[in-house]
Order: structure tokens, then C-alpha cells, then sequence
């Protein structure tokens, strides 16, 4: 389990770099769902073997990233909601 979760960390990360970047604009969704997915599967496979610095590094890293992704979006998705349009 803590091969996957590392695995799933790298490819999130990887998936993160490309879309700050717009290195693929044309996948930007499909890589946010990725971000999400990823980032939620290192979250929750961390918490299997044997406890370490580095699953418990991947865990907060992984929460806060998946965290700052949700609340970037309800935050946005409320202003627009809010917003006082012509």
C-alpha cells in the first residue's frame, strides 16, 4: 500500500505541475479530476502499513492540496452565485 501511495503522490504531482502550468490546456478538467482522484487516493492509502514520516507527509500534503482545490472552487462557484449580473 505504500508503494500505491506513492505512486498516486507522484502522478498527482505530476498532474499538478501540468495543469499551474497550462502545459496541456485542452485537459484541464480531465487533469483536475485526476488532481482530485489522485490526491484522495495518496490521502487514503496512507493510512495502511506501517507508520512513517513520509506517509504521514503525503497524508497532510495530499489533504491540504485536495482542501485548497474544493475550497478554491466553492469559493468561486459562490461569487458567481452571488454576483449582481446586467
Amino acid at each position: 500500500m505504500k508503494f500505491l501511495s506513492r505512486i498516486l503522490f507522484a502522478i498527482s504531482v505530476i498532474a499538478l505541475i501540468l495543469y499551474t502550468f497550462d502545459l496541456a490546456e485542452e485537459y484541464n478538467k480531465d487533469l483536475l479530476y485526476l488532481l482530485i482522484t489522485g490526491f484522495t487516493g495518496s490521502f487514503f492509502t496512507s493510512f495502511f502499513g506501517k507508520e512513517t514520516s513520509k506517509p504521514l507527509i503525503l497524508r497532510w500534503v495530499s489533504a491540504l492540496v485536495v482542501v485548497g482545490i474544493l475550497l478554491y472552487i466553492f469559493v468561486f462557484v459562490t461569487l458567481w452565485g452571488l454576483a449582481i449580473r446586467p
